[in-house]
């Protein structure tokens, strides 16, 4: 699975960038998620885990040496294979993700239309109420790592 997107690009053709999507209005993201009751019952790892989720995309985004070969250790492919996959992302680090664009606001939203895309492109059989995907649990973590 982790070398499909080279696969992809040696042997045919780029119709859509993720980049080209965002700018549309359709971002795609790369998520953890969690139930309510896992997030309650452990909110200390949660705090844990999105201080990590931080710490790795600033270094992402700064180009810091090691962080590419770690992506790569984590997919099970080379630095070379995983550079390649994650060119041209975008790495927001918590005070971002804190904000309008994310857990502030539009991410429920992009969300809820999200799912009903993939109702409609037959991938699932139902989605939950809107009000589900606009209510993110965790979001206290994200605000808390932001403020630090």
């Amino acid at each position: 699975m982790s070398t499909t997107l080279p696969e992809l690009r040696r042997t045919g053709t780029v119709v859509l960038t993720s980049a080209e999507t965002a700018e549309a209005g359709h971002p795609t993201f790369d998520m953890a998620a969690a139930t309510a009751g896992f997030v309650e019952d452990n909110g200390d790892f949660v705090r844990m885990w999105t201080v990590a989720q931080d710490e790795a995309a600033r270094a992402l985004a700064a180009g810091e040496p090691g962080a590419v070969e770690s992506v790569a250790v984590q997919l099970g492919v080379s630095p070379d294979a995983a550079r390649e996959q994650i060119r041209g992302l975008r790495y927001p680090d918590a005070r971002e993700q804190a904000g309008p664009e994310f857990f502030g606001g539009a991410l429920g939203d992009v969300l809820v239309d999200t799912a009903a895309f993939l109702v409609e492109a037959r991938e699932t059989d139902g989605t939950a109420p809107p009000t589900t995907y606009r209510q993110m649990p965790y979001a206290e973590a994200i605000e808390e790592v932001a403020a630090r």
